[in-house]
C-alpha cells in the first residue's frame, strides 16, 4: 500500500471512530441503527465530499454529527422495518447499505 493510500485509510478510520463516539454519546432518539454508506464507507475519500448516513427509526439528528464527521453529512432516515420481506428492505438503497455499509451504532436491549 502506498503512503497516500495508508494516509487515506487512516483518515477514514479516524472519521469512523469519531462518528461511533458521537453516536455512543448521543444515541438518536427512537432509532435502532446508524450506518455509514457510500463513498466514505467504501474508502473513496477523494470522491467523498460528505458522509452518507442511514439512520433507522430516527427522524432527526443533532448538529454535532457534522463536527464528528469533519465534513457535510447527508442523513437518510428510514422507518423501522419489521422483516426482510418489507418493501423498504428490498429497496436498492437498502441493499447497497447492507452490502457496503459500516455500522456506526445500534440500539441495545
Amino acid at each position: 500500500m502506498s503512503p497516500a493510500a495508508r494516509h487515506r485509510a487512516a483518515r477514514r478510520e479516524r472519521i469512523i471512530a469519531s462518528l461511533r463516539q458521537h453516536f455512543a454519546r448521543n444515541p438518536p432518539r427512537g432509532a435502532s441503527r446508524a450506518v455509514l454508506f457510500g463513498s466514505l464507507a467504501r474508502g473513496d475519500l477523494d470522491t467523498a465530499p460528505d458522509a452518507d448516513l442511514l439512520v433507522i427509526g430516527a427522524r432527526r439528528l443533532g448538529d454535532g454529527i457534522r463536527r464528528s464527521a469533519v465534513r457535510d453529512v447527508d442523513v437518510v432516515a428510514w422507518p423501522h422495518v419489521a422483516g426482510r420481506d418489507a418493501p423498504a428492505a428490498r429497496h436498492p438503497s437498502a441493499l447497497e447499505v447492507e452490502r457496503e455499509g459500516v455500522e456506526l451504532w445500534h440500539a441495545t436491549g
